[in-house]
């Protein structure tokens, strides 16, 4: 498959074996997601034979042929993965979307997946991303499974780059699908499935390392996509399942923003700033509310969503100023203040968890163990803590410089930390000078106004060329 993908021009042949290929893949994809209620019809295995080879001479689907046509479904949805990007290059006619017919769907649920990517008439490619994710929630009995293994590595592994747009674009087509007009939440086992598939998918595109260059990760925003899925995970109930669900979103928001200079973002501070929001909400710390409570200790899964909602949101607040929602602009630096105050709150209430929780556990080995993690979620912490002071050192050193008198030691040593790390990463202390205002309008003019080697001005004649004349 990773040849397939260093392919680089669409020549004489590769259009057309796609093609075929993708028509051969239709057949089979019908054969196993109806099967047994719809075995292969004799026509159907004509054809099927003759392009994929002669199987056993044998009239019956035996479990030998099944795990053989479900292997040679995988291949062919492999090269059509692989393959797929570069056959954009070249226009094929328009057909009508027969494939959407050839896959069952047999629920309610399935029927608005599919009804989702009909509105436009798509290319082939662009069929078969959206046939591709739709097979995510396959519900066969016998194939079921083994079908949303295969596409979910396939598509997280050995996609073509160049497919990446499509396939953002599908997804977030599938998923605001799980809104209903009002923007409530529909929340499903076959759309939460959906999703979690998904995660994994986008987990594995972001954490990829290919030789090729990245600029197809930019074509498309994905800021619509991700923030859906983060507000269809924030609805799910309480459960073990969903605090899984929860942390692999974390861990896939901290995957996004270290991609985040090959990635296309249209309102970027807005965007981070509602992911903060989003993701400060599912910090439990010693709250265990999990409904049913079930056996077991439940605290390695809260302490495992506690880090990766801090590693997401210590990334997410690098070199990022707090913005209020519109709502509560009255007083913008007063909004921004007490914006500032309820993170920096959660955090250090967060820091004393961790040194509350390794003074009551016994267990030697245990011990260690806890050790290690709540050592991980205290860095985490400490580095999200300075981060936000670092990025709003004008409205939060008010808030914080008190922690550095406290009475309390830990609570002074957890300060010094933060002090310690924005000195490291440096911070704008100019934002603290009563002129700041004035200087930010000057260097804005003095930017706006600079003159080049060849005496131009080249800001303000692109601006003059993008702006139109009624503006």
């Amino acid at each position: 498959m990773a040849l397939l993908r260093k392919i680089e021009h669409c020549v004489n042949g590769v259009q057309p074996a796609w093609e075929e290929t993708f028509r051969n893949w239709e057949v089979s994809t019908k054969t196993l997601t109806s099967y047994p209620k719809a075995k292969l019809e004799d026509g159907q295995v004509e054809s099927f034979h003759r392009s994929i080879g002669k199987r056993r001479a044998s009239h019956q689907n035996s479990e030998y042929e099944l795990e053989d046509q479900i292997n040679e479904w995988a291949n062919m949805t492999g090269f059509l993965c692989a393959l797929g990007g570069v056959c954009l290059q070249r226009k094929s006619p328009s057909r009508p979307s027969a494939g959407l017919g050839l896959l069952p769907v047999p629920s309610l649920e399935l029927r608005k997946l599919a009804n989702s990517s009909q509105d436009v008439q798509y290319c082939p490619v662009t069929q078969f991303v959206g046939q591709l994710l739709r097979l995510l929630v396959c519900n066969n009995e016998k194939f079921g499974a083994q079908i949303q293994k295969h596409v979910k590595e396939l598509v997280g592994h050995e996609m073509s780059p160049a497919l990446y747009p499509i396939l953002f674009d599908q997804i977030k087509a599938i998923v605001e699908k799980f809104f209903d007009q009002q923007g409530q939440v529909i929340v499903s086992d076959i759309n939460t499935q959906f999703i979690e598939h998904t995660i994994f998918i986008m987990k594995n595109v972001l954490d990829s390392k290919t030789d090729q260059p990245s600029e197809h990760l930019g074509v498309t925003s994905i800021e619509g996509m991700m923030l859906a899925i983060v507000r269809y995970v924030r609805y799910l109930d309480m459960t073990v399942r969903a605090v899984h669900i929860k942390t692999k979103v974390c861990q896939l928001v901290e995957a996004m923003m270290k991609r985040r200079d090959d990635l296309a973002f249209r309102q970027e501070m807005k965007f981070r700033n509602k992911l903060v929001e989003y993701l400060t909400d599912w910090v439990m710390g010693t709250s265990h509310q999990i409904a049913p409570p079930g056996s077991g200790d439940i605290t390695v899964i809260t302490r495992d969503l506690d880090q990766a909602c801090m590693e997401a949101v210590a990334a997410l607040l690098r070199a990022l100023p707090l913005q209020p929602e519109e709502s509560d602009r009255g007083d913008l630096m007063d909004a921004k203040s007490q914006l500032f105050l309820k993170y920096f709150t959660l955090f250090m209430n967060l820091l004393n968890d961790c040194t509350d929780a390794q003074d009551v556990e016994k267990d030697v080995n245990r011990q260690r163990l806890a050790a290690g993690k709540l050592n991980t979620l205290h860095n985490a912490t400490i580095q999200a803590m300075s981060n936000l002071l670092s990025a709003n050192i004008d409205s939060g050193l008010m808030h914080s410089i008190d922690l550095g008198y406290n009475r309390d030691p830990q609570t002074r040593a957890a300060f010094m930390e933060v002090l310690r790390k924005i000195l490291q990463q440096g911070t704008e202390f100019d934002t603290l000078a009563e002129t700041v205002l004035a200087d930010r309008f000057e260097q804005l003019v003095q930017l706006a106004t600079m003159i080049s080697d060849k005496g131009e001005l080249p800001i303000a004649m692109a601006l003059a060329n993008v702006v139109t004349t009624s503006q």
